[in-house]
């Protein structure tokens, strides 16, 4: 009986664990259906926020280029308003009067501004990047415009001083690009630098380069540094900017290269990319240079006489045998007689352009090239010269 009992208590707890077992079950299933709901809501809302997303980024894009257009907009009235005011100013100057400086103040103010090189008050504009032309590197070197530097940099290793009739100078090599060029320049004073990643202190020379951005050319002051790490030789800080120029970041090389045809250090990064996909920014020069190395080319010269270059041997054949021909042409002058026919239609011919005057005019006989005197003869040689080829002619009765 008590087993009986036993078995009946275990099987009745088997029961209800089974039905306690299917409704954990039943709530796992719809927590699981509820997770997947909630993952599904989730997903809509992930696509609408991209959706908007993207649109809000489309609207930006939109806006912004509205902007630029805006602005390019008031750009150009403000240059037509400024150029109308020039205008203006000329003739208010210049008044009605016809003296020659009314006159000038009309042309100048007839004569449009650039105003994408300069700013209306007379100030030229700087890029962010501007090319600057060192003379006494005879380089052009790409330098950053920093506003926050009080006085400019350049690139300088192997530094060292001496002095030269009385004169302290400092000796000192740019490095950029895989060049080296060395260079002279006079000390004006040492600086005490603070860099901004430290308050560390360190001494720097100072000296004056003359160099030119676009149609400007200065003398100003700058602190040698080495800057082969990094990316530009050049800095331009504020000793140079002020009361000359304004900077627009926007823009990178607004001033065009005063040395367009010289050599370019540009800034490493670029040079780094020309490199990899094998460009060289400075292969016109080099080759100009490697001529220049070998010899003046000689050249035909009507004005100052004919260059030779700097080997007569290695003249170019026209210029030789244009140096034989005046020397040929100078025995008719030398002897008083008329230049032959075809010279004289060819300095006819040159007059004509401006490079030679007329030539003299006269009769079509011409004196025999060296070594051919059995070819030709004078007019009055002729006349004396009996005819080799002549039938003797009979007498008549």
């Amino acid at each position: 009986m008590i087993r009986a009992t036993i078995l009946l208590a275990a099987a009745a707890a088997t029961l209800s664990l089974s039905a306690a077992a299917e409704d954990v079950g039943d709530k796992l299933l719809q927590v699981k259906g509820t997770m997947d709901s909630i993952n599904g809501e989730l997903s809509s809302q992930r696509a609408e926020i991209s959706r908007l997303k993207s649109d809000l980024q489309a609207l930006s894009g939109e806006n912004r280029k509205q902007n630029r257009q805006l602005l390019d907009e008031l750009k150009a009235l403000r240059r037509q308003n400024q150029s109308v005011l020039d205008t203006s100013s000329a003739i208010i100057k210049a008044g009605t009067g016809d003296q020659p400086a009314s006159k000038e103040l009309l042309k100048a103010a007839a004569e449009p501004r650039n105003y994408d090189l300069e700013t209306p008050d007379g100030k030229m504009i700087f890029g962010g990047e501007e090319y600057v032309y060192v003379q006494q590197a005879n380089a052009t070197l790409a330098a950053r415009v920093d506003t926050g530097a009080s006085v400019s940099s350049i690139t300088a290793t192997n530094i060292s001083r001496f002095e030269s009739n009385g004169v302290k100078m400092v000796r000192f090599t740019i490095e950029a690009n895989g060049r080296a060029i060395d260079c002279e320049a006079p000390f004006l004073r040492t600086t005490r630098v603070r860099q901004s990643s430290s308050d560390d202190f360190s001494y720097r020379l100072v000296v004056g380069l003359n160099i030119k951005i676009g149609s400007y050319s200065a003398y100003t002051e700058f602190n040698l540094q080495d800057r082969t790490r990094m990316d530009f030789p050049m800095l331009l800080g504020r000793s140079l900017l002020t009361d000359i120029a304004a900077v627009d970041v926007s823009r990178n090389y607004v001033q065009q290269r005063a040395d367009p045809d010289g050599l370019v250090l540009i800034n490493r990064d670029l040079f780094v990319l020309l490199q990899r996909n094998g460009v060289d920014p400075n292969k016109e020069y080099d080759e100009r240079q490697k001529l220049l190395e070998g010899g003046q080319i000689a050249t035909p010269d009507s004005d100052y006489g004919t260059n030779l270059g700097t080997s007569a041997p290695e003249a170019l054949p026209e210029v030789t045998q244009r140096a034989l021909r005046d020397e040929y042409m100078q025995r008719f002058t030398d002897a008083g007689l008329p230049l032959p026919e075809d010279e004289q239609a060819r300095r006819a011919r040159e007059g004509a352009h401006g490079k030679e005057g007329a030539a003299p005019s006269g009769s079509k006989a011409a004196i025999p090239a060296p070594g051919d005197e059995d070819k030709a003869a004078s007019p009055n040689e002729q006349a004396a010269k009996p005819e080799k080829d002549a039938e003797p002619k009979e007498a008549e009765d």
